[in-house]
């Protein structure tokens, strides 16, 4: 596949340069840091960060006291190491966000360098703003998760895909790389896709002849085993259970077998998660069938395919999952930019610069009235959909999203004549209004997704010589915050072990039992000996949280 200028001119792109690193820094900074870490994929692997960091057991990462199988290492470290380092500046969970800021910044570079090398600049350049206009990473990326650094080694991957055809030591190692970071990084689920999305296309190499393709296929492969083993290796000589739970849960994930309504809810999820990118790599599949005959092309599409059958085959999705999707999709997306018809490309710029428009004004207008007070019903409503929230003005953030409001006003300007201005309108839309969101509500938000309050009032309804902890039905999110806000750890015991417990506690026994519960759901029979001491939720949440002493 080729790149093609429409209409058959060239065809300057807005945003590039200045104005592409303008909007790449408006996507990454706001929400960052100056909050709480947020329900849930933030708070879990914090939570994650914050056991390396107080208890030192970064060979094995553990949350909350109890081992940690999801996932590789590797993210956890460099976060862990960006939080030791910015602690004199910012607290530790928003330094632990810059491992974030870091992986978001690499995938789109390597997208952006594939694009290059597959289609030309332009494409290029179109294929980063396209993954910055995802849904997906918009809600996702500023989140302390894994899956950020497997974003960017499938991005590195696929570049290192593109560029072996003419250096194949060097794309060799980049994509040898790419595939150890992943898999170190989120474990096999993100491992899985470009590996047998690499491993399918050696034998169309082969009958091409494709010896430089061939020499960096191996040569990659052994590097991204030589990088991986380490770690491997040093658990199964000091730590071998927690390497055999490791490869028992990985295997899981491998193997699990496919359920009927979460698959459906995940194409759902994948829908509005990978938009723009899914429809701009399916028409410009379909538009150019007949040219699918370059291996570097076909590589990012075979990895979206392979992802999406192993994310629909997936009997506990996650949204977050769909971020290694996004890199493959909106690399081909970017030549469809080039190529999409006059139509379709006017049709998706005007819905971006009316409706986001509408919406950047419209939270301006509710940002000024629950300022001012006026009027009264608007101003109420930040209080109404999060009781007992209390506003507070920040200057210099209602400053930044005044900048942030020019900028979006200066993209219109820049991209009224211009025939390449649908993915830059598109994206700088969805930046624009994710950072004005972010800069004018981000105490609204952090108030409704932090678990600070009720950790710290838990705390201090502890009994005054805790033993231990029980607890009961108490979620990953929980833990984790509880030990980072609360500053204690908990033991798992299920509802038939306390139902039949009737000794009273002893030196060997906990003297306190939290239960975590939503509101519907029936009462849970203790032994007599329990009474309880506490009970809190959070706002607007179906939680429930009850703590027992005895």
């Amino acid at each position: 596949m080729t790149a093609t200028r429409r209409h058959g001119m060239p065809s300057p792109l807005p945003l590039s340069g200045r104005w592409l690193a303008t909007l790449v820094i408006a996507f990454l900074l706001p929400g960052l840091i100056g909050h709480d870490p947020w329900k849930s994929e933030d708070a879990i692997s914090f939570g994650v960060v914050y056991g390396l960091l107080d208890h030192g057991t970064w060979l094995t990462p553990s949350l909350a006291g109890e081992p940690w199988l999801r996932d590789g290492p590797l993210y956890y470290w460099m976060a862990a190491l960006c939080a030791k380092a910015l602690h004199m500046l910012v607290p530790v969970h928003d330094g632990a966000r810059v491992a974030s800021l870091v992986s978001i910044a690499a995938a789109l570079y390597f997208t952006r360098m594939c694009g290059r090398e597959l289609y030309g600049k332009r494409a290029g350049d179109l294929a980063c703003l396209t993954l910055l206009g995802c849904g997906g990473l918009v809600l996702q990326s500023r989140a302390c998760a894994p899956e950020t650094l497997a974003l960017a080694a499938v991005a590195a991957f696929c570049h290192g895909v593109a560029i072996a055809w003419k250096k194949p030591v060097k794309g060799g190692i980049v994509l040898g790389i790419g595939l150890a970071v992943a898999f170190l990084a989120s474990g096999v689920h993100a491992v899985l896709p470009p590996l047998i999305a690499l491993l399918a296309l050696l034998p169309f190499a082969r009958l091409r002849r494709s010896q430089a393709f061939l020499r960096a296929a191996c040569t990659g492969l052994g590097i991204a085993l030589v990088l991986s083993l380490p770690w491997l290796v040093a658990l199964a000589l000091v730590a071998p259970d927690y390497l055999h739970d490791w490869v028992q849960a990985q295997s899981a994930v491998a193997t699990a077998m496919p359920q009927a309504s979460p698959t459906l809810d995940h194409l759902r999820t994948i829908a509005w998660a990978t938009w723009p990118a899914w429809p701009l790599a399916l028409w410009v599949t379909w538009n150019n069938r007949r040219q699918l005959n370059d291996i570097g092309g076909m590589v990012p599409l075979a990895i979206a395919l392979v992802s999406i059958v192993l994310l629909v085959l997936n009997p506990a999705p996650r949204p977050i999952d769909l971020l290694t999707l996004l890199a493959p999709l909106s690399i081909p997306a970017g030549l469809a930019a080039l190529q999409l018809r006059r139509g379709a490309a006017n049709a998706l710029a005007w819905f971006s610069a009316m409706t986001f428009s509408l919406l950047i004004g419209l939270l301006w207008v509710v940002w000024i009235a629950t300022s001012t007070g006026v009027p009264a019903d608007l101003a109420s409503a930040a209080t109404r959909l999060e009781p007992g929230y209390a506003h507070a003005v920040s200057p210099m953030a209602a400053l930044l999203a005044l900048v942030a409001t020019g900028i979006w006003i200066g993209l219109l300007r820049r991209t009224r004549q211009t025939p390449l201005r649908e993915i830059p309108l598109w994206t700088g839309a969805v930046t624009i209004t994710a950072a004005v969101v972010l800069l004018l509500g981000v105490g609204w938000i952090d108030y409704g997704k932090s678990y600070r309050l009720v950790a710290e009032s838990l705390r201090d309804h502890l009994p005054a010589q805790t033993r231990c902890i029980d607890a009961l039905g108490l979620g990953e999110v929980q833990r984790a915050m509880f030990h980072y806000h609360g500053g204690f750890v908990t033991r798992a015991r299920s509802a038939q072990a306390l139902a039949t417990e009737t000794a009273e506690a002893d030196d060997m026994t906990c003297n306190a039992l939290l239960i975590q519960r939503y509101a519907d759901d029936p009462e849970i029979e203790l032994a007599p000996s329990w009474r309880i001491t506490w009970e809190a939720s959070r706002p607007r949440d179906r939680e429930r949280f009850r703590l027992y002493s005895r």
